[in-house]
């Protein structure tokens, strides 16, 4: 009796809305605390200068900062890049970091904390959003969508198992966990998003084949071959993953091939045929370009395929092989290895056990199925080969941003070691991650109940111990980036440019930290300091009204 007593007890606890929402609420809490090193890293590489200098460009116009790069798109000897709508997205939310720092007198670098945390956060969404479009044609030959328990535990334990591969460890530009966020945190929310929204209007046009339904599919496909070739170059995998859902979705019934294949003919024709073509135009554009003449272009679009250095774009995506970098980084500044310490061993511990409790709190909350795109989401364990086709996906990805990202001379040039990914660090993890817990979805589900027990046990060990381990290198690394003087100096700027001090005394404190800046660099003090520095001037008169410094301390003559 007492035993059945303490069960139903636990039951109830577990079932508890209150409960659900504790839980919930602490291990959010933990997983913002993972990602802290690299959430709270300062805006660094160009991107430093961009959130100085796009509110006078643009003369504070968001729509400016939008419409300027895309009346540029197709000029590739001023934009050596096919990326008009990158260099928009960027522009914009440089111009909107500062504005949001300078209205609430915030680091800029705390805006792009948020940005990248909705980002995570988006990116939870878009994978749970197209779990929800997943179908398949179960062994009846009945179409059917993923159990909502299967979605569940994937949506639960995704945040916790990308986190852990999160790298804080600068390396030029390189590190897509610290820089550009739209482009590296954006792209894996986007692939997801997109697969969602492609295989959500199949399904629309499957149940409802309609010529006012048919043009705004189509006229939509069309407008999206076209943005994603003007977007950053990794985004093109979209394509391929728009063909590869497709083809894994069931064919509608019917009695021909075309009642058969029309709803996906309609989603891809126009995508691939819009986007193809404006490729290979773009394509024909850039080999015109003078730069070819003299070999002086951009590396970045100049292909150059190396089987090693996809492999090492690849491997750097993963967690823990950053221990030669972080020595490095440890001895820089007098420090000793970060091992792993109490606080890292009990974050982990805590991890685990509330992304299991979740599970178990979520399972115990659980009610009558409901239907998914297609038909009747059936039983947990019915949905094998739907989850085979998440994880073809997802390697699909994996490998795709890895692929895309380390055929250019730059990344020949930049990527010597295993370290660092090229900027596709985070869509690469994040795609494995989501590979891996769909793999011990289906152990655990296995009939031969050790096999079950050794998967949870083996993801619970890699969590924990990963959390153990590279929280300390992150956290550490994360403080040695901002320790740079280069990096402090920029901080600074920007922080005075969104406290906007208009007193002596602020306008004596920032001259000083010019002059200091010059004298740390072995400058005289009438030299000029460089972009930064001019980019703050004109930020401050843009936006305040007033030099950055009176004294005109390291400004251009010509900024």
């Amino acid at each position: 009796m007492l035993f059945t007593s303490l069960r139903q007890t636990r039951d109830r606890l577990a079932a508890s809305t209150t409960t659900w929402t504790l839980m919930l609420l602490a291990y959010v809490a933990v997983v913002v605390i993972l990602l802290a090193p690299v959430l709270l890293t300062s805006v660094g590489v160009d991107d430093r200068n961009w959130i100085l200098e796009r509110g006078p460009m643009n003369d504070g116009s968001a729509w400016e900062a939008v419409w300027r790069p895309l009346t540029r798109a197709l000029d590739f000897e001023r934009s050596p890049r096919g990326t008009a709508l990158a260099i928009s997205d960027r522009s914009v939310v440089a111009l909107l970091t500062m504005k949001i720092a300078i209205t609430f007198s915030i680091p800029p670098m705390i805006v792009w904390a948020a940005l990248k945390l909705t980002l995570f956060a988006l990116s939870i969404v878009a994978v749970w959003a197209f779990l929800r479009q997943v179908t398949f044609r179960d062994d009846a030959g009945d179409v059917r969508g993923l159990a909502p328990r299967s979605i569940a535990f994937i949506t639960i334990a995704l945040p916790v198992t990308i986190a852990i591969g999160a790298k804080s460890q600068n390396l030029s530009s390189l590190n897509g966990w610290n820089h550009y966020p739209t482009l590296t945190w954006g792209t894996f929310a986007g692939y997801f998003l997109f697969a969602a929204l492609v295989l959500k209007l199949s399904h629309l046009l499957q149940r409802n084949f309609r010529v006012w339904i048919v043009v705004p599919v189509a006229l939509l496909m069309v407008i999206s071959g076209i943005a994603i070739n003007l977007s950053y170059e990794m985004v093109a995998l979209t394509i391929p993953i728009s063909v590869l859902v497709l083809l894994l979705q069931p064919l509608a019934a019917g009695k021909t091939w075309w009642h058969r294949w029309r709803a996906k003919i309609i989603v891809l024709a126009p995508l691939l045929v819009s986007f193809t073509s404006l490729f290979i135009w773009i394509r024909y554009l850039m080999s015109q370009r003078e730069c070819l003449a003299t070999t002086s272009c951009y590396t970045g679009t100049v292909l150059e395929i190396r089987p090693r250095t996809v492999f090492y774009n690849f491997v750097g995506a993963m967690p823990g092989n950053n221990a030669d970098l972080v020595h490095r980084q440890a001895a820089r500044i007098g420090r000793p290895f970060p091992d792993p310490g109490p606080t890292s061993v009990v974050l982990a511990i805590v991890a685990v056990l509330l992304m299991w409790a979740l599970w178990a709190s979520w399972k115990a909350r659980e009610r009558v199925p409901v239907r998914t795109p297609g038909s009747a989401s059936g039983p947990a364990g019915g949905d094998t080969r739907g989850l085979l086709g998440v994880i073809l996906l997802a390697l699909c990805i994996a490998a795709g941003s890895s692929v895309l990202t380390g055929i250019t001379e730059r990344a020949v040039e930049k990527i010597q070691t295993p370290l660092i990914s090229y900027r596709s660090s985070v869509v690469t993890w994040s795609a494995l991650a989501l590979a891996a817990l769909v793999i011990v979805l289906l152990l655990l589900r296995s009939r031969v109940r050790p096999l079950a027990w050794v998967s949870a046990a083996v993801l619970t060990i890699v969590i924990t111990v990963a959390i153990a381990m590279y929280f300390p290198r992150n956290v550490m690394s994360a403080q040695v980036n901002r320790q740079s003087p280069a990096t402090r100096y920029a901080d600074t700027l920007q922080l005075e440019l969104a406290l906007g001090g208009t007193s002596t005394t602020a306008d004596e404190r920032r001259c000083r930290e010019i002059s200091a800046e010059l004298e740390r660099r072995g400058l005289p003090p009438t030299a000029p300091s460089g972009r930064t520095t001019d980019s703050a001037y004109r930020a401050f008169e843009f936006y305040h009204g007033q030099p950055y410094c009176s004294t005109g301390a390291g400004k251009s003559a010509t900024p």
